[in-house]
């Protein structure tokens, strides 16, 4: 994911911030906005495609910040080729993370937002 939505939320529009990914690749992100202010930015780890994960990284993020304003659910993947030679376990990895990981998103922040 491209920085440039996290810091212009947190940077112009003030915003606490929790980002979530499969992988923790946002430690520089968080190490240069908390120099900014501490304590304002945490890095959860969560698989899109684990509603249960999707549910442990919202409540985190509540216990944190005390509240959750908004979600960003812009986690995809894109793989492309002949129908004859396209793997089903790529276009199953699609469908799970650009489909079901949205509805997982949204389920899992619905009551607080």
């Amino acid at each position: 994911m491209d920085t440039a939505l996290p810091k212009f939320l947190f940077v112009k529009v003030g915003r606490w911030l929790s980002l979530a990914d499969r992988l923790y690749r946002w430690k520089l992100l968080f190490k240069k906005l908390n120099a900014i202010k501490e304590g304002s930015a945490i890095g959860l780890v969560a698989d899109v495609t684990k509603f249960e994960q999707q549910k442990t990284a919202v409540e985190k993020a509540i216990r944190t910040f005390g509240q959750l304003d908004a979600l960003i659910a812009n986690a995809g993947v894109g793989y492309f080729g002949s129908i004859d030679t396209f793997d089903p376990k790529l276009w199953h990895e699609t469908i799970d993370t650009n489909l079901t990981g949205v509805f997982y998103s949204v389920k899992a922040c619905y009551e607080a937002l």
